[in-house]
């Protein structure tokens, strides 16, 4: 048996021994708010702009966001954030700098003011290979400029950082802005979001890498009416190198439990209109301008 086969059924016996004591803990943990309730299920969710739309402009910058906005205010928006030396939540997605800015190093080794002197707009080509936004003044941006600067936006964010401080710190933010009902939480990292929910049971929440997982393979086994599926929305690629994630059986099983699963990350329109088609109830793109044209077709 292979070590990926053990791995998942050891994931799966602690899910469902965990589904257990989740059962019996409910009432001390507090009322969890399921999709049901969440403002977020009523997001038009088709077309979710990845990172602001990476092919489109440069991303994860203010100028970007604020452009899609103001041209596509229904599109929900995408953003990543990572914690800096000097302990603030910057809205970039690669744990380094190196991809999107002129500059080299650790996010989590440098401050702000050091990240925030580089060109996010250094790398950034147009289909032409020219780099129209170089020396334009685009920074890298904290995620509190992001949110106070497009107003009025419906957001994504995925906590990179795994450290603990950083929900903390997050949850101070989104508390502090009042935007609790315009933003779902996603992180890979199950503790991430197990910290977040405990304070706040009411957001909404993506899945953590572990849950898709534990869904994934429930679903596949026809056990689903075991998983508590306790977050509300499924962030998830249509396959992974070793099995197919989305299909017709997952979707029908979490649009039967109120759940909402966005697709990432799809750039072709052809495999747009086929989720979309498959019952998939978004896709994340690095184009949402073009695929946003075709929901008019």
């Amino acid at each position: 048996m292979t070590g990926y086969v053990w791995k998942v059924l050891i994931a799966v016996s602690a899910s469902l021994g965990g589904f257990y004591v989740w059962g019996t803990t409910l009432g001390k943990e507090g009322p969890h708010l399921n999709a049901t309730t969440s403002p977020a299920l009523k997001w038009d969710l088709r077309v979710v702009a990845h990172r602001g739309g990476g092919l489109e402009g440069p991303e994860n910058v203010i100028e970007t966001f604020q452009a899609l906005h103001q041209e596509l205010p229904s599109v929900v928006l995408e953003t990543d954030v990572h914690l800096s030396k000097d302990g603030e939540l910057v809205a970039i997605h690669d744990a380094t700098v190196d991809r999107t800015t002129n500059g080299s190093g650790r996010v989590d080794a440098m401050t702000v003011t050091e990240i925030q002197a580089l060109d996010a707009g250094y790398h950034w080509k147009d289909p032409n290979g020219q780099t129209p936004f170089r020396g334009k003044g685009l920074k890298v941006p904290l995620l509190k400029e992001v949110l106070t600067q497009v107003p009025g936006a419906n957001w994504i964010i995925e906590i990179k950082d795994k450290r603990l401080a950083t929900p903390e710190k997050f949850r101070a933010l989104i508390r502090d802005l009042n935007l609790q009902d315009r933003v779902v939480v996603a992180s890979q990292f199950g503790q991430v979001i197990k910290n977040l929910r405990h304070y706040q049971p009411q957001w909404a929440y993506g899945a953590s890498h572990d849950e898709v997982l534990k869904t994934s393979l429930l679903v596949r086994l026809n056990l689903w009416g075991l998983d508590p599926m306790r977050s509300d929305f499924f962030f998830v690629p249509e396959r992974t190198e070793r099995a197919e994630v989305v299909n017709s059986s997952f979707l029908d099983v979490l649009t039967r439990k109120n759940k909402r699963v966005v697709v990432w990350t799809v750039n072709s329109e052809e495999d747009a209109k086929r989720l979309w088609a498959m019952g998939a109830h978004g896709v994340f793109t690095d184009r949402p301008r073009a695929l946003f044209q075709l929901l008019a077709r």
